[in-house]
C-alpha cells in the first residue's frame, strides 16, 4: 500500500533532495534532474512540486536540448500555466552550437519566458553567427524586464548590443561579462542599470575604467576582476586595490576583489573539499559555475 503524505511535507522533502551546490549554480546534476523527472510520474500531487523545479534552473547545450525545451515551453504556454507554475527560471545557454534554426528558436523561448526569466547566461557558439546579434534575440533580449543576473561574452554580443539591451533592464542586479568591452561602452552599460549591484569582469579593462565604473554604479556593492595573465595582475592589481580602498575610506559600502585566471582553479577545488562536488572550470566562458565567484573571499 503506497504511503500517502501531506502537501507540505512531501513538498519539503523534494526541495531538499534537490538542493543545489550553490545557490546562485546554473542547473541541477544529472541524478537530481533524472530524480525530479520520476517524481514528475508518481502522482498528481508529486508533480505539482517537482514540475517546477525541473523547470526552474536549465542548461542547455545543444540545437537538439534547445527545440525539445522550445516545444514544452510552447505546451505549458498553451495551456495558460507557465507563469503561475514556474514564477522564476534561470536559463543557461551553454557552448551552445546550433544551426539556422537555432537563433529563432532562441528568441522564441526568451519570449515565452520573458515574465518568469530571472537569470540568463549565454555562452554560444555558431559556425557563422552567434545568436546573439540575430535581431529576433536582442529584441527579445530587450524585453525581459524582470530579469535580475545576465552574462554573456563579447565574442557573442557586441557591446552596442549589450548597451541597448541593458537600458531595458531595470531590474538587473548581477552583470558578468567576459572580454575586453570597449571602456566607453562598458561604462555606458553601468550607467543605465540602476539596481545593479554586482559586476564580473573576465579580462577587465584598466585601473581608470575601474575609476569610472565605480563612479557611475554608485549602488555597486561588489566588484570582481578576474586577470587574464599574471602581468595584467601584477600591473594592474595595486592601482586597483588603493582606488578600492579609497572608495572604502569614504563610507561606502562596497568590495573590489581581484584574481587570477589562474586562481580559478584553486577556488574549484577549495568548494569540492567543502564536501561540494564539482567540475573544474577550464574555461573562463563556463558561467554555469559563474555564481560561485560572487561569494569569493566569504569562505
Amino acid at each position: 500500500m503506497p504511503i500517502e503524505l501531506p502537501g507540505e511535507i512531501l513538498g519539503l522533502i523534494i526541495t531538499v533532495l534537490t538542493r543545489q551546490h550553490h545557490p546562485l549554480q546554473y542547473g541541477y546534476r544529472t541524478s537530481v534532474r533524472r530524480t525530479l523527472h520520476q517524481l514528475c510520474l508518481v502522482s498528481h500531487l508529486a508533480y505539482v512540486f517537482a514540475a517546477p523545479l525541473l523547470y526552474q534552473s536549465i542548461v542547455v547545450r545543444t540545437h537538439t536540448e534547445l527545440a525539445r525545451l522550445h516545444r514544452t515551453r510552447t505546451q505549458f504556454n498553451a495551456a495558460d500555466s507557465f507563469s503561475s507554475f514556474h514564477p522564476t527560471v534561470s536559463l543557461s545557454i551553454h557552448t551552445l552550437r546550433g544551426n539556422d534554426r537555432t537563433p529563432r528558436l532562441l528568441a522564441d523561448l526568451i519570449n515565452l519566458s520573458r515574465h518568469s526569466l530571472q537569470r540568463l547566461s549565454l555562452d554560444t557558439q555558431l559556425s557563422r553567427e552567434s545568436p546573439c546579434h540575430n535581431p529576433a534575440v536582442l529584441s527579445a533580449l530587450s524585453q525581459c524586464h524582470h530579469l535580475h543576473e545576465f552574462s554573456t561574452t563579447l565574442l557573442h554580443m557586441t557591446a552596442i548590443s549589450l548597451q541597448a539591451a541593458a537600458a531595458r533592464w531595470p531590474a538587473l542586479r548581477r552583470l558578468a561579462l567576459d572580454g575586453v568591452f570597449p571602456a566607453d561602452t562598458l561604462i555606458a552599460v553601468v550607467s543605465v542599470l540602476p539596481s545593479l549591484t554586482h559586476l564580473l569582469l573576465l579580462a577587465p579593462a584598466g585601473h581608470e575604467t575601474v575609476r569610472a565604473l565605480l563612479h557611475r554604479a554608485r549602488r555597486l556593492q561588489r566588484l570582481v576582476l578576474v586577470h587574464e595573465t599574471e602581468r595584467m595582475f601584477q600591473d594592474q592589481g595595486p592601482k586597483i586595490e588603493r582606488l578600492a580602498a579609497r572608495v572604502q575610506a569614504s563610507g561606502r559600502d562596497m568590495r573590489v576583489v581581484q584574481l587570477r585566471f589562474g586562481d580559478l582553479g584553486r577556488l574549484w577545488e577549495e568548494f569540492g573539499t567543502r564536501g561540494q562536488s564539482l567540475s573544474h572550470g577550464t574555461e573562463m566562458k563556463n558561467h554555469v559555475e559563474i555564481g560561485m565567484l560572487w561569494d569569493v573571499g566569504e569562505y
